[in-house]
C-alpha cells in the first residue's frame, strides 16, 4: 500500500522520541529544548547516547486534535531527513497505519 500523505499516522499515534533522535535531528534537539529548557541527551566518545528510553513526546495541540509538532500544513513531515526512528520504521498499509486512517483496530 501507498502512503496516501493523509498525515493520520502523525495525528492519532503516540510519537514518543528517544535520546538518539534528539541526538541526530537539530530540530528535535531545538524543540525538546524550548519545551523544558534544556537538554541532556548526549553521544558519548564513542558514538553512543548516553542514555536510552524515552525522552519526550512530540504531540502538541493544534487547533482541535493533537498531532506532531513537525507535521506540516501539507500533511507532510518538515524534518523528514531526520525524523525520529519510530517515524523511519512506520511502514504505509501497516496495522498502525491502518488504525491512524480509521481502518482498524488495535
Amino acid at each position: 500500500m501507498d502512503c496516501l500523505k493523509c498525515g493520520q499516522c502523525c495525528r492519532h499515534l503516540i510519537l514518543d522520541i528517544g535520546c538518539n533522535d534528539v541526538c541526530r535531528s537539530p530540530e528535535i534537539r531545538e524543540w525538546v529544548i524550548q519545551q523544558r529548557g534544556s537538554c541532556d541527551c548526549a553521544v558519548d566518545e564513542e558514538g553512543y547516547t548516553e542514555h536510552d528510553g524515552d525522552c519526550a513526546c512530540l504531540l502538541e495541540k493544534v487547533g482541535d486534535e493533537m498531532q506532531c509538532h513537525f507535521l506540516g500544513e501539507d500533511n507532510l513531515c518538515t524534518i523528514y531527513e531526520t525524523r525520529p526512528d519510530m517515524c523511519y520504521g512506520f511502514r504505509p498499509g501497516s496495522w498502525q497505519c491502518l488504525y491512524a486512517r480509521g481502518l482498524g483496530e488495535l
